[in-house]
């Protein structure tokens, strides 16, 4: 890459800042923010703008992680999001048109991995020359915790995202309607748990795992006395055989929502 074709402006080795192209290549400016990369090409800062093609590559290898291009008319968007873990390859909120997936077969989900480094490449037409590209480091993503955690706590709560159909998805824990943990979580290979460690007052609270994007809620009195473990497990099943829901066994019981 040309020093005059493209500029990457990195900071506190974290974050990519600008990468400016010319040949009619959509406006490129990506935001870390959150615990997640946020693509933004509105043209004027507020408007959609067309775009041909995307292509994400890992920055060490030079590999296509995700690629989308036009299938026919060349769409219009603002923005998307990437962040540590699974990604959905189908780009949402396109007007005046769609995309194919190219790029990873079958078309479903790609991996990211906070603290590694990634090209993004959006076109504006079909011609070569209309390319804007940027590099950005991927932050952690942010555990969700909002209480403390203690390592030597009375309560472990192991909690993750059992759907390939719906990766990745919310999950937010109520003990009595306090919330505890709130956070996003991936599919990965379905035994991607995030361990959680509290210390909470002896006695019989009433543990509220909910997600909102994947439609699921549930409640249950747990009894605090001594210390256990429990796992709240995302599971979704789009031919209803299963049942839609979570697995949640808190003192050997298992519980579903959805």
């Amino acid at each position: 890459m040309r020093g005059r074709e493209a500029t990457r402006v990195l900071a506190l080795g974290a974050a990519l800042v600008l990468m400016a192209s010319c040949h009619n290549a959509p406006p490129l400016r990506i935001h870390i923010e959150n615990g997640a990369a946020n693509v933004d090409v509105q043209t004027l800062g507020e408007y959609p703008t067309s775009v041909a093609r995307v292509r994400l590559r890992d920055a060490r290898s030079g590999g296509t992680l995700w690629e989308i291009v036009h299938d026919g008319r060349i769409p219009q968007f603002r923005g998307f999001r990437l962040r540590a873990g699974d990604n959905a390859a189908a780009l949402e909120d396109v007007e005046h048109g769609a995309y194919r997936v190219v790029a990873p077969s079958g078309g479903r989900a790609f991996g990211l991995l906070a603290g590694a480094e990634y090209t993004i490449e959006v076109w504006g037409s079909d011609e070569p020359g209309s390319v804007a590209r940027a590099s950005f480091v991927l932050p952690a993503r942010d555990r969700g915790a909002l209480v403390p955690e203690d390592s030597d706590g009375n309560t472990v709560l192991y909690v993750g995202n059992q759907s390939y159909t719906r990766s990745p998805v919310d999950i937010t824990v109520f003990l009595d309607d306090r919330p505890i943990l709130s956070s996003e979580f991936s599919v990965g290979d379905q035994h991607d748990y995030v361990e959680y460690e509290f210390r909470f007052p002896e006695g019989r609270p009433v543990l509220k795992p909910v997600s909102d994007t994947g439609g699921a809620e549930i409640e249950r009195e747990i009894d605090i006395a001594s210390k256990h473990r429990g796992f709240v497990g995302y599971r979704y099943d789009p031919s209803g055989e299963e049942g839609p829901g979570s697995t949640l066994p808190i003192q050997r019981e298992t519980i579903s929502f959805r």
